[in-house]
């Protein structure tokens, strides 16, 4: 069980301290859940807390417990072979193909001497299929399209294998072919015992893929948490986007819709 309980974050040489506060909440298991909110509110600096990266300068109070081991107080790579996380911007200053990419999700499984085994081999194959890279695996990283970087960046992160998936904007740079793509990926993980968690700026989109919203209040004091349904409402997306917006339904999938 993952769990974030009373977090608040706050930089300590800046007048602007305050990042958030009294951010509490849990995860659904076996579920995509999706964190929205403002930008600039620290949707990012909450993400890579919860995989236990505090930046410098921050002060942090609070717990972030998984299988109530505080992740704060865990070494990196005992966080990793639980957690895949795929960081908002990301530039690959290596010189290697797609698929040697895809290979260092692996390495938090291997001891420092050794190599990559014929079953890491088969788990690489497997991302790369899922994420439709056969015919670019052995092209340089650096020579890809945005998007294209940004699907080998997700197979990685599925080729880590870990129980939880957490990803930073993961539809950005992705058409809507891969959007719905990776969506199908990643409710398939879920129905396969994966616990995923992203953050997203479209409350479409999460209304549209997530079991689970998670809304930062626009003054960073809080959190909001519940299904879709529960949380999709004129007084809860005021508090959040502090902007008038309307609310419908899609014509097709009867699911909440914000304009």
């Amino acid at each position: 069980m993952f769990k974030v309980i009373n977090l608040c974050a706050e930089w300590q040489k800046s007048q602007d301290k305050q990042v958030f506060s009294n951010i509490s909440f849990t995860l659904k298991e076996n579920s995509i859940t999706a964190l929205c909110g403002i930008n600039g509110i620290g949707k990012s600096t909450l993400l890579s807390l919860m995989v236990g990266i505090k930046p410098e300068g921050l002060r942090v109070s609070g717990k972030i417990l998984l299988d109530n081991k505080n992740i704060l107080l865990q070494k990196p790579k005992e966080n990793a072979r639980m957690i895949s996380y795929l960081i908002q911007n990301e530039k690959c200053i290596w010189d290697i193909s797609v698929r040697k990419l895809v290979e260092t999700g692996r390495y938090v499984h291997q001891k420092w001497y050794e190599t990559v085994t014929s079953e890491d081999e088969k788990i690489i194959d497997d991302a790369i299929y899922a994420m439709n890279l056969q015919n670019i695996q052995d092209k340089n990283v650096n020579s890809v399209s945005g998007g294209e970087f940004q699907r080998a960046r997700i197979a990685r992160a599925l080729a880590q294998q870990t129980p939880y998936i957490f990803l930073d904007e993961p539809l950005a740079s992705l058409d809507l072919r891969y959007q719905k793509d990776l969506i199908s990926i990643l409710n398939n993980l879920c129905k396969n015992g994966k616990t995923v968690f992203l953050s997203i700026h479209d409350i479409n989109l999460a209304a549209a893929c997530a079991q689970q919203i998670l809304m930062m209040k626009s003054n960073g004091s809080g959190i909001l948490e519940g299904t879709p349904e529960e949380l999709i409402t004129d007084r809860n997306l005021a508090e959040v986007f502090d902007c008038p917006l309307e609310i419908y339904r899609h014509p097709l999938t009867g699911k909440l819709q914000v304009w």
